[in-house]
Parts: C-alpha cells; sequence; structure tokens
C-alpha cells in the first residue's frame, strides 16, 4: 500500500450541460492528467474534486470558465486490489479514532490496484496509520 498527502482541487460553478466537458477539455488540452474525480449537482451549482498531475497548471487553465477554483489537502491511498482492502484499511482508521469526512476511488477490477482519496479530521495521522 502506498499512502501520501495530496492536494485536492475543489472546483465548483453553475450546474450546466457540458461543464464536466469544458473542464476536461481546458485540463487535457494543458497536458494534464485527471488521476482522481467525484462531481456532484445540488441546487444550481455543480461540485468537483479532482487530484491531477499538475495541480497548478490545472487551475490555471480553469480559471477562465469562470469556476471557484480552491486546494485542499487530502490522503492518497494505492492499494491492492481486493475484497476487504477498503475494510482492512478503514478498521485501521477507526481503530486509531480518526473520522473520516469523504472518500471517493476507483478499482478496475483486475486484481491489480485501486486509487482512494480521502479526507479525514487528521490525515497526518491517518498517512502514519496506513504506512
Amino acid at each position: 500500500m502506498r499512502v501520501k498527502k495530496a492536494e485536492e482541487l475543489l472546483v465548483s460553478g453553475e450546474n450546466r450541460i457540458g461543464f464536466l466537458c469544458d473542464i476536461s477539455e481546458k485540463v487535457s488540452s494543458a497536458g494534464v492528467n485527471i488521476l482522481a474525480i467525484s462531481a456532484y449537482a445540488y441546487d444550481n451549482k455543480a461540485f468537483f474534486r479532482m487530484v491531477t498531475s499538475d495541480n497548478d497548471k490545472a487551475k490555471s487553465v480553469l480559471s477562465g470558465l469562470g469556476c471557484e477554483i480552491a486546494d485542499k489537502q487530502v490522503v492518497s491511498v494505492e492499494a491492492k486490489d481486493r475484497v476487504g482492502e477498503l475494510k482492512e484499511m478503514t478498521s485501521r482508521l477507526k481503530d486509531s479514532g480518526i473520522d473520516l469526512k469523504y472518500i471517493y476511488g476507483t478499482a478496475l477490477g483486475n486484481n491489480e490496484s485501486c486509487l482512494l482519496i480521502f479526507s479525514s479530521d487528521n490525515d497526518d495521522k491517518a498517512v502514519d496509520v496506513l504506512r
């Protein structure tokens, strides 16, 4: 398991058709890879959390879209894609008294690896516990 602190971009703006397409077009045209993303809409606003290969460059190109952009520290976990991996990880966090605020991730289902991004009430401790 590889665990490290990372920076996430929080992007929000008016919820409209094509907003994600516009974001991904701007980011990819700058040569930046989106490593992880979570998105949802609430009322008339769209919210995106993303970890990229170059957040500074992504912020620069996204600023032209008229959206709000902020940085946030998160924890990035690359783990084995296997049954029970999340249970083991969250059990260790629970036993250490760490409160998860949110988590998102992906696994390909090929028994290779998965990527999880989360925020907690103590990211430094979470990194130590999971290492």
